[in-house]
Formats: C-alpha cells, sequence, structure tokens
C-alpha cells in the first residue's frame, strides 16, 4: 500500500525481524491502537485486544488477514499504530567468552516522537508503524515468493540461474 493508506480492512498485519526473537517477548511486546488520525497520540486511541503469533522466530503477525473474510479487526477509515517494545529480545546468542546473551530491540524512537504520537505509552516503546485502512475488503490479486528464484531446504551452495558461476551461499 503505498504510504500505508488505505489498507484492505482483510490485511495482515505483521513485522519481519532481521534476526529471531524468543516468542515469549514478541508476543508480550507489541501493543495495536486504533486512532483518529497519526497525529493523535496513544493517549487518546483505543487499545485494540491482539494475540499475536511469532513463526520461525522472525515473522510476528498481529493481525491475521483473510480473503473472502466478513469481519476484521481493522474497521472502514480508521488510523492504526503499532507499537514494538524494548521487551522484544533476541533468542539467545553466544557471546564473547562463550556464555549466552539475549539483546533487547533497540529503540528507534525519538524524545520528540514519545512526547507526540507516542504521549500516554506506558512501556519503553523501540518501534512504531503507522497506517491507515480504506473502505473496502480485498481479493488476492498477486503473491511473491522469497527467495524469488528458488526454495531453501539445505545449507550449501544454490545457484543463481542468471550468474551460473557466482553460487549464492545459503
Amino acid at each position: 500500500w503505498t504510504d500505508s493508506a488505505n489498507m484492505c480492512l482483510n490485511a495482515t498485519v505483521q513485522v519481519a525481524f532481521s534476526s529471531g526473537v524468543t516468542d515469549s517477548s514478541a508476543e508480550s511486546g507489541v501493543f495495536m491502537y486504533e486512532c483518529t488520525s497519526l497525529t493523535t497520540p496513544v493517549k487518546d486511541c483505543t487499545s485494540i485486544a491482539i494475540s499475536p503469533t511469532l513463526a520461525n522466530n522472525t515473522l510476528l503477525k498481529i493481525v491475521d488477514g483473510s480473503f473472502g473474510a466478513t469481519a476484521s479487526v481493522l474497521k472502514p477509515n480508521k488510523a492504526y499504530r503499532v507499537v514494538l517494545t524494548t521487551d522484544i529480545m533476541s533468542v539467545p546468542q553466544v557471546a564473547s567468552g562463550g556464555g549466552k546473551t539475549q539483546i533487547p530491540l533497540v529503540s528507534t524512537v525519538t524524545k520528540a516522537q514519545k512526547d507526540g504520537v507516542l504521549d500516554g505509552f506506558v512501556g519503553d516503546p523501540a518501534y512504531y508503524f503507522e497506517f491507515t485502512t480504506g473502505e473496502d475488503y480485498c481479493s488476492l490479486v498477486s503473491a511473491y515468493i522469497d527467495p524469488s528464484e528458488n526454495t531453501v531446504t539445505v545449507l550449501g551452495p544454490l545457484m543463481s540461474q542468471y550468474s551460473k558461476e557466482n553460487p549464492f551461499y545459503y
């Protein structure tokens, strides 16, 4: 959706992490609000009860949209804000010295944002995103595959169809 505007009412709302996060921290470290506009502070928005689910430690599904649905968490012509907190932790990683450690989601939220659209949020926000909905449900018109050329099931060289002498490694 261009500029996160006019999203379908049956859209799936999800977050992809660049590395693995723990289920419990991801599921408890995300909040969603319905707001009058994208400039409305959190304190004046309505909190939405969500049950996020994490797949493969990297893809957090917040709202599960479905095609052909007649009911949705999302309402027509509304603004939504999703907030991720620093409570979201990486899966345990080996640190220097051989011990294991977990790293929290790094905050990119500025003081101006905390005092503005995030005013009233209880917790330590690390990241947030916003979108608005349109008026209609959508039907499936396209799909994408990632990785785009092949499905990776084993580690080792995976040859590119465009450059056979330079394989990709997974």
